[in-house]
């Protein structure tokens, strides 16, 4: 029998009120901080916010709210009588209100059945919540970027980039000598290298590290990690330079970037910086990480538990909540790509799945 999938998309602002502070710690995760200061309106009497300020305020917004989005998906077919009926794995609304009333959804009255159903709301709400802290500022691009690993040659331009900077920033010891060759195979004639005058140094090596910074943020697409007047500056810089390639935005540098951005290390024009995505890159290599949605689910599956557990009949059955659990993920296509996982599998299975996170 076919599956037919019913969508419900959430796209919100939740105020932060009793239920959701106790199960979601909206400071867990730094938030970033803005990156420059807004100018001062022209004409204007009122002094521009300082950086701090605009942080503070910032960060009291995240005590007190959070957007969230996300869909939620429902599987139901037609059976022998005709009638539709949801998948098991899709049932949410008949394992909460086993789990609130000890009764199935169609015996619940008119009022029970509005408890469930704020009830299941508010828990995908919780998900939600840990969706956008925990998910898309980190885990969620770990999962959907590239995995190929060959970006060698790309942190060779990474290593290269940091070495200019490292002389720009410090050219006490650093010196630019121009050799001439005497022969195809690289051969100079040492008698006739020149040596570029310290005042020349800089300005020389300055116009060609930022003719290679510049390329790396347009290759990457990473304009909006910078203030505004550097993004019109690059901008205008590398619209004369022949045309360059832009790679994905799941690639393993972009993940790179992003992820650094994410603790506020931005793509500025230092050592510093390339020092760290180097760093970054070669740590992801050398490593080998969980899959970033068994580390999202234990982060998240045990507050939803809480949640549950919190609000349940006082004799419910411990495996209503863990099937309950188990249909919030797969309603929320937040489930690993396991075998035993799918639609077809053996219940018990998927109920163990769910103790096993709760460990």
């Amino acid at each position: 029998m076919a599956l037919k999938y019913k969508k419900e998309s959430y796209d919100l602002e939740v105020i932060f009120d009793d239920f959701f502070l106790k199960y979601f710690n909206p400071l867990a995760i730094k938030e970033e901080t803005f990156k420059f200061i807004p100018l001062k309106k022209k004409n204007s009497k009122e002094q521009p916010k300082t950086l701090e300020e605009i942080n503070q305020e910032d960060l009291e917004k995240q005590k007190r709210s959070r957007w969230v989005n996300g869909d939620f998906y429902i599987a139901t077919y037609i059976d022998a009588d005709g009638d539709e009926e949801f998948h098991a794995d899709y049932d949410i609304y008949e394992y909460a209100s086993q789990v609130i009333f000890k009764i199935g959804k169609h015996e619940i009255d008119k009022e029970q059945t509005e408890k469930v159903v704020m009830f299941v709301h508010n828990l995908r709400l919780l998900l939600l919540l840990y969706k956008a802290d925990r998910w898309d500022k980190r885990l969620g691009l770990l999962h959907t970027r590239d995995s190929d690993l060959t970006l060698f040659e790309e942190i060779e331009e990474i290593t290269y980039l940091k070495q200019l900077l490292d002389k720009l920033e410090n050219p006490e010891l650093s010196e630019i000598v121009l050799w001439k060759k005497v022969s195809k195979n690289g051969v100079v004639d040492t008698s006739m290298s020149q040596k570029v005058p310290t005042k020349d140094f800089n300005l020389i090596l300055l116009q060609y590290a930022e003719r290679k910074y510049h390329q790396f943020i347009h290759r990457y697409n990473a304009y909006g990690y910078l203030p505004l007047k550097d993004i019109s500056t690059i901008r205008n810089r590398i619209s004369k330079l022949p045309q360059q390639e832009i790679t994905k935005p799941n690639s393993d540098i972009s993940f790179a970037i992003a992820m650094l951005s994410a603790e506020n290390i931005c793509p500025f024009f230092t050592f510093s910086y390339f020092s760290k995505l180097e760093n970054y890159l070669n740590n992801q290599i050398a490593s080998k990480k969980e899959d970033p949605i068994y580390e999202f689910l234990k982060i998240a599956v045990p507050e939803l538990n809480r949640a549950i557990e919190d609000n349940a009949h006082p004799k419910f059955k411990k495996k209503d909540k863990h099937l309950l659990i188990f249909s919030l993920l797969r309603s929320s296509k937040f489930l690993p790509d396991r075998k035993a996982l799918e639609l077809d599998g053996i219940v018990d299975v998927k109920e163990d799945f769910i103790k096993q996170l709760l460990r």
